[in-house]
């Protein structure tokens, strides 16, 4: 009750037209509904990430993961064929884009299911597309896929890697193909949203965790190529943490500008945290007590304030208001819930 009651504090709607408005969810990595999240990780990923052997017998496997990826990626096949069948991107329920990045053409790769109903030729199988953008280089090993057109004889061949090593925060993506839905002609949103400017979208971006991490650059004037890769004292890879990190914070950081030059501030909100550290923040600890550990930060998450980035310092810094994230998602799970309802008021949506 008592956060209901500070919810209603905030302003009584987000500015837009409602019933017009484009809805966005963006998370550094996800799909499912978000109950399932939850358990399929903690049921799934110790079968992606089988813990690595050491002993006598398994000296060909520590070698492996020094010439090649750490983990063979049958686990993450299966997993993701069995949950998703062959169930093709065009087919999903909602609109979705998904990034990956392609090695031979050395281009990004915007799986878009919107594109997807218009052209064979970008309408792979979910699975496919859920092994490609997961393929985290020295993790799993890169795919290859093929789709083609029957009706003209064309084939497209992907050869793929994560596309977090050119969009680690894709919520950019995602607006950019919205606006792009928009175009005269395209008639993905069939008519239901209108783009005027910032505040015709409601923005929910859901981080993954950082690791508070910090190199010296004195002491960095003198690595080689090995410690780039491994940071002895506190065994982050320096080379992939300033990547992920940089590109995923100014993502957030333009976003804050352009939506608070747009007046609309209130219609973007990232929920993020950098207080991973140690093994907690390892992309490959799939033992019960990290994912238990992670559960726990999440939930903690909720109650602690909502943040901005500042970009002189790249710390998390509270939000003025001193609102909470639950808050925050409140508020926005009210406005989405009167977006709807203009929706199906207005006819752009049937009552289900």
């Amino acid at each position: 009750m008592a956060l209901l009651a500070r919810a209603a504090s905030f302003p009584p709607f987000p500015r837009g037209r409602a019933g017009k408005r484009i809805t966005i969810l963006s998370i550094d990595g996800g799909g499912f509904f978000a109950k399932q999240v939850t358990q399929i990780y903690l049921q799934e990923a110790p079968i992606i990430f089988s813990p690595l052997k050491y002993d006598f017998c398994g000296l060909c496997e520590a070698w492996r993961m020094i010439m090649g990826p750490r983990y063979s990626g049958v686990g993450l096949v299966d997993i993701v064929t069995r949950l998703l069948g062959d169930v093709r991107l065009k087919d999903t329920v909602t609109n979705v884009v998904i990034p990956a990045f392609d090695i031979c053409n050395q281009q990004p790769v915007f799986f878009s299911s919107a594109r997807a109903k218009r052209d064979s030729l970008g309408d792979p199988t979910l699975a496919q597309v859920c092994q490609g953008s997961s393929a985290a280089p020295t993790y799993l090993p890169a795919v290859k896929f093929t789709t083609s057109n029957d009706a003209t004889g064309e084939t497209r061949h992907f050869h793929l890697v994560d596309g977090g090593v050119v969009c680690n925060n894709p919520t950019t993506v995602a607006i950019t193909q919205a606006i792009k839905d928009l175009e005269p002609g395209n008639t993905a949103n069939s008519g239901r949203a209108i783009w005027t400017g910032f505040k015709d979208f409601l923005v929910l971006s859901l981080g993954t965790g950082e690791m508070p991490v910090s190199y010296d650059a004195m002491e960095a004037a003198h690595w080689g190529l090995i410690r780039w890769f491994r940071n002895r004292g506190d065994g982050s890879v320096p080379l992939i943490e300033i990547f992920s990190n940089g590109s995923g914070d100014m993502v957030d950081y333009n976003l804050g500008l352009v939506f608070g030059r747009d007046e609309s501030s209130q219609n973007y909100l990232r929920i993020q945290t950098d207080a991973l550290d140690g093994e907690i923040s390892s992309l490959d600890n799939a033992s019960e007590t990290n994912m238990q550990e992670l559960v726990a930060i999440a939930k903690g998450l909720l109650m602690k304030p909502a943040t901005t980035r500042n970009l002189e310092t790249g710390k998390l810094e509270p939000c003025s208001d001193l609102s909470t994230n639950a808050e925050r998602l409140l508020r926005f799970a009210l406005w989405l819930s009167y977006e709807r309802r203009s929706r199906i008021r207005d006819g752009m949506l049937h009552q289900v």
